[in-house]
């Protein structure tokens, strides 16, 4: 019987970093949009900024000294995976956010330079 204690354990522990993956509180992703831009380019340039986000993510990941050897789950720590995703998926949204602003594309819904409601 112990020895199915490690293939459970993994297997629960994958399953909890695929829940994680998909939270519901984490909302939708965000729409962009942008006037000046034909919308059949709108998603090939979302595209290109998460695929942008997402290498500077995994490189300031790999330089950053101190750091668990991964984000995947490859190591022994799985809690320490798991951190180390989470924070890897929330500032790969952000610079893919900064990147999209920087084209020109603003959230879906919301003019340039009006503030959010309240």
């Amino acid at each position: 019987m112990r020895f199915l204690l490690k293939p459970v354990l993994f297997l629960f522990v994958a399953l909890v970093v695929a829940s994680c993956a998909r939270s519901p509180f984490r909302g939708p992703p965000t729409r962009w949009e942008n006037p000046a831009v034909p919308r059949s380019r709108w998603s090939v340039d979302a595209a290109a900024c998460r695929r942008a986000a997402w290498r500077e993510v995994e490189k300031d990941f790999r330089d950053y000294p101190g750091r668990e050897n991964d984000f995947d789950g490859g190591n022994d720590n799985a809690l320490q995976s798991q951190m180390n995703r989470y924070e890897a998926t929330k500032r790969s949204a952000r610079l893919a956010d900064r990147c999209m602003r920087l084209r020109g594309y603003r959230p879906a819904g919301k003019a340039n330079n009006t503030p959010p409601r309240q």
